[in-house]
């Protein structure tokens, strides 16, 4: 708990400083949007404070009691990106508060959970709109390298090409696996599904944020034959989301780390 107190406190600075919107924070995960106000540079304000997440979380140590408890010394995150049309508003009676709703908020959650650690993983969609503040010069702070992931496949998505940025010299910027082998037309693949419904209609820039220790999970992709007496994979989880679970996207659909 008081781990998490000094990085959620680093983190709601850097929201403060961008002016991002603190949407919530569940478990270890810590999720932030922008765009919904109207302001014209939510991709540069959300990578930007993205970037100073990982700053931040290099002057994070654990105490001994904490390092005892994580077998760790230090401190790992993972960041997911995704920008698109989300939903907003109030819900329910009991303890009511703003939150998004939509697709956008589950591919945020998607791109952190496959993610790599004290890395920004981001959509095409974000780095595309990121590639103009780039070009233009616009992000002084940023002195790290991006770089192609290539085509990943994403639960609930399908296949989508991705992008990383390291942040930090010291962060190497991991290697990039092959696709997959592609299947005969005949056999069967692992289905995927949609998980969202949507209500009222707003612009904004989601960014899912979580943090974990070195000893990162593996996350699972491509994909797998099924043989006789095997039931498809299917369905989703309310709240958390990924194969290891994340940020809400506010009031029932999944998250990202």
């Amino acid at each position: 708990m008081n781990m998490l107190d000094r990085m959620y406190t680093q983190f709601d600075a850097a929201c403060k400083r961008y002016k991002l919107f603190k949407v919530e924070t569940i478990g270890d995960a810590y999720m932030a949007a922008s765009g919904h106000d109207g302001v014209k540079d939510h991709v540069r304000r959300t990578f930007l404070m993205a970037c100073d997440m990982i700053r931040a979380v290099t002057g994070l140590l654990y105490s001994i009691e904490e390092q005892m408890s994580m077998k760790s010394k230090t401190l790992n995150i993972r960041l997911g990106l995704h920008t698109g049309p989300a939903y907003g508003g109030v819900v329910g009676r009991k303890c009511p508060r703003y939150c998004f709703f939509g697709d956008t908020v589950n591919t945020a959650s998607r791109m952190e959970s496959n993610g790599s650690p004290m890395c920004v993983h981001m959509s095409k969609a974000f780095h595309d709109k990121l590639q103009h503040y780039v070009d233009h010069g616009y992000l002084e702070d940023f002195q790290g390298k991006m770089q192609c992931k290539g085509d990943i496949s994403v639960k609930g998505k399908g296949t989508m090409t991705t992008y990383l940025a390291t942040v930090l010299p010291e962060t190497p910027m991991p290697q990039m696996k092959a696709p997959p082998p592609s299947l005969p037309a005949r056999l069967p693949t692992l289905p995927v599904s949609s998980l969202f419904t949507t209500t009222s209609r707003l612009s904004s820039s989601l960014a899912g944020f979580a943090s974990q220790t070195k000893d990162l999970p593996k996350v699972k992709t491509g994909w797998r034959l099924l043989g006789e007496g095997d039931q498809e994979e299917g369905g989703g989880r309310s709240l958390r989301g990924g194969e290891e679970g994340g940020v809400g996207d506010g009031g029932g659909g999944d998250g990202g780390r």
